[in-house]
């Protein structure tokens, strides 16, 4: 019997290591699932606003329609002013080797539904004003900023890929 149990250990153990690869593989794996329906967030989950004049953003309306950003807008971005026209802004990503300037403004989209507008401070370094993002139909985000230190802003995305980034800034309508 002792062979025997040997062998059933052996078969028992290799069995176990087995499940145990299994359920690495299957934890990896769950780390790149998507993000969780907007079913799963809580109803009363909200980014409230001190100010009265700011609306409250509810995170299920956040949840929902942030995945219809392309993933490659969530970054920072430079102006690339030199390749404006007339009603487009272009950026391009902030380690673009841009032509020399007194400072460069930007954006950022994070995926968290934050929104960051990059200004030329007064010594020309980068000074960022916080604000969110949200989707308002097909292309259209709009910006809401902090404390309303900004008027809120509605940009069309008219192309956005790893290398260019070209909005339209809209008319707001309240």
């Amino acid at each position: 019997m002792g062979d025997f149990g040997k062998m059933q250990l052996g078969h028992v153990g290799s069995v176990a290591c087995e499940a145990l690869g299994v359920a690495f593989l299957l934890i990896g794996l769950s780390m790149l699932r998507p993000l969780p329906s907007p079913a799963q967030f809580p109803t009363h989950t909200k980014f409230v606003s001190l100010s009265p004049s700011t609306p409250t953003v509810d995170i299920q309306d956040i949840a929902a329609n942030m995945n219809e950003l392309p993933n490659e807008i969530f970054r920072r971005w430079g102006h690339s002013f030199e390749e404006d026209t007339e009603d487009i802004t272009v950026y391009r990503p902030s380690e673009y080797a841009f032509p020399p300037a007194r400072g460069r403004a930007g954006i950022e989209f994070r995926s968290n539904g934050e929104f960051i507008d990059w200004t030329i401070g007064p010594t020309d370094a980068s000074r960022g004003i916080s604000g969110h993002w949200r989707m308002e139909e097909s292309r259209r985000v709009r910006v809401y900023f902090e404390n309303n230190i900004r008027a809120p802003q509605v940009l069309e995305i008219i192309q956005c890929d790893v290398e260019v980034l070209k909005v339209k800034q809209l008319p707001v309508s309240l």
